[in-house]
């Protein structure tokens, strides 16, 4: 028998259910009271991650096991604790700055607002949203190289420090075509999205290949950049 005790705050009990080999495993118990305990702390483990990745870095889990041999009883309670927030969120690059200003994004242009939940989903959604912002503003090899989290258990509260490289900076030059078949090159030329000398925007890209996929006159469309994160 397992019981498995948490209230239900911010969709954590579902997660902490799904998570739980305890409960996924059930019909199948281990050899053991010993093979129990190391899947009883296998859970907890994991219900902490869960805790962890939905904000609540210090939850007091408790578990036992009842019985001197088969059917056992487990017994875990979570009580999540506070909710940390995101105090500080520092974006540094690798390599130093951008020249231009204009090509550093701001907290507000990842998403971020500092005092909000530090919840991973959102964390790692600013990732993607602030890789995306370069890559519309010529640099299209921008990526994370790293981020770091630290939580201040006094003040509950977390900070992040991401480490972004952006890549050379790149403009739109002339358009090379491979593997066209029975298509008039005006198809492609017609739908460019960009004028040579531009700035690279990821999603000029992405408006033009959509466009050609629309034409209905292609099995499938790739366009990528020449050269690579040490240069075009």
């Amino acid at each position: 028998e397992v019981a498995i005790n948490v209230p239900d705050v911010d969709g954590v009990k579902a997660l902490i259910f799904a998570s739980s080999q305890l409960i996924t495993l059930e019909n199948t118990p281990p050899d053991s009271a010993n093979g129990l305990q190391r899947r009883i702390e296998s859970d907890v483990d994991s219900f902490r991650a869960v805790m962890r990745s939905n904000g609540y870095y210090d939850p007091d889990i408790r578990s036992s096991l009842e019985g001197d041999a088969p059917p056992y009883k487990v017994d875990i309670s979570i009580a999540p604790g506070p909710r940390y927030t995101l105090a500080e969120f520092d974006i540094v690059f690798l390599g130093g700055l951008p020249d231009d200003s204009a090509r550093v994004p701001t907290l507000a242009d990842g998403g971020i607002t500092l005092g909000d939940a530090a919840v991973a989903d959102g964390i790692a959604a600013a990732d993607s949203t602030l890789v995306r912002w370069l890559k519309n503003r010529g640099f299209p090899f921008a990526k994370v190289v790293d981020r770091l989290a630290l939580a201040d258990h006094l003040d509950r509260t977390v900070w992040i420090q991401l480490t972004l490289e952006t890549g050379p900076l790149v403009t739109f030059g002339a358009l090379e075509t491979e593997g066209l078949v029975d298509v008039m090159p005006a198809v492609i030329t017609t739908n460019i999205t960009w004028q040579e000398g531009d700035d690279y925007s990821q999603g000029k890209v992405n408006e033009m290949r959509n466009r050609l996929l629309d034409a209905n006159v292609f099995e499938s469309v790739s366009i990528r950049p020449e050269g690579d994160a040490d240069g075009p």
